[in-house]
C-alpha cells in the first residue's frame, strides 16, 4: 500500500469526524484510492463571461478501486485549506 500525504491523511480524518459512510454507493466495496491533490470542480457562471481561470470548488477525491465511481467532497464544509502545503492544486 502507497504511503498517504498530509492532505490525503487530512481528508480521512475529517470525512471519519463526519461520520462519512466509507461504502462506495455503485458496487457497495470499501476499497478506495485516494487523490493525492486538491480536485477542482469548475464551477459554471450563468452570463457569458469567461475567466481564466474559472470558479472553482476544491474538492477531496476518491475513486473505488473496484467499479470506478469517483467521489468528491468540498474541502470547506470539512474545515481543510485547500491552500495549505500539499493541497493546492
Amino acid at each position: 500500500m502507497a504511503e498517504i500525504n498530509a492532505f490525503q491523511k487530512k481528508l480521512i480524518e475529517a470525512l471519519q469526524a463526519k461520520k462519512v459512510s466509507a461504502l462506495c454507493p455503485c458496487c457497495g466495496q470499501n476499497n478506495w484510492t485516494i487523490v493525492d491533490k486538491v480536485v477542482s470542480l469548475p464551477v459554471a457562471e450563468a452570463e457569458s463571461v469567461y475567466r481564466i481561470p474559472p470558479p472553482f470548488v476544491p474538492s477531496g477525491g476518491l475513486v473505488c478501486n473496484n467499479c470506478g465511481f469517483v467521489r468528491l467532497h468540498a474541502l470547506l464544509p470539512l474545515s481543510i485549506d485547500p491552500k495549505e502545503k500539499g493541497g493546492v492544486p
